[in-house]
């Protein structure tokens, strides 16, 4: 479940939603 909490950092770290939008593909493919 630390995956989860990588997502909400890299969110404000980015502040793009097509970067996030990459971090969140592998996660749920996880």
């Amino acid at each position: 479940m630390k995956n989860t909490q990588f997502i909400s950092i890299y969110y404000p770290y980015l502040g793009d939603k097509s970067n996030y939008s990459q971090v969140f593909i592998p996660i749920r493919n996880s």
